[in-house]
């Protein structure tokens, strides 16, 4: 069974590599990464689980300022990693999530860059500054927006203005 028929009634948005689709040509990626509310994240588990799914392990963000939390999931071949954070953001993003042309909620732009920012691995500074450059003027206003308020770091602004930069010249 799919993750996304398991999940039923529970509000979820694709977050991670599968996200970037929706903002910049896709890239691989090997896992499917869902973002739901810390208090619906015991029956997501449980909900996986019921269906088929193993977990196969907690998922440790030791380095997180917007206090993700999650474990991974495998039936067969496929897997998922579900994240959640108690924290304020999350219910913003999960409301202000979008439905890509297959009609399955993606995390909004600001918060995906938000997510990534906060990740600091390269793969996903190469995403922000993709997904940065293709995006207009209103959706690069309210990135600024999340990001100024939500993250934890705070040159995360500058860091972003740096990534769209690098972006545009890459575009040229």
């Amino acid at each position: 069974m799919e993750p996304f028929e398991t999940l039923g009634d529970i509000t979820y948005a694709v977050v991670g590599g599968i996200a970037t689709r929706r903002y910049m040509p896709e890239r691989s990626t090997k896992d499917l990464d869902l973002l739901v509310a810390a208090s619906e994240y015991v029956e997501t588990c449980e909900r996986l689980e019921a269906a088929g799914w193993t977990r196969e392990r907690e998922l440790l963000f030791p380095n997180t300022g917007l206090g993700l939390t999650g474990s991974l999931w495998n039936a067969e071949t496929r897997q998922v990693d579900i994240l959640t954070a108690d924290r304020p953001w999350v219910a913003e993003a999960l409301s202000a999530s979008t439905r890509d042309e297959n009609g399955v909620r993606v995390i909004s732009l600001p918060f995906l860059v938000l997510m990534k920012l906060d990740s600091g691995r390269v793969q996903d500074t190469g995403d922000i500054s993709r997904m940065l450059a293709l995006a207009e003027e209103p959706a690069l206003a309210d990135t600024r927006t999340v990001v100024g308020r939500h993250a934890p770091d705070s040159e995360a602004l500058e860091d972003l203005e740096s990534l769209l930069e690098i972006g545009r010249w890459e575009l040229k």
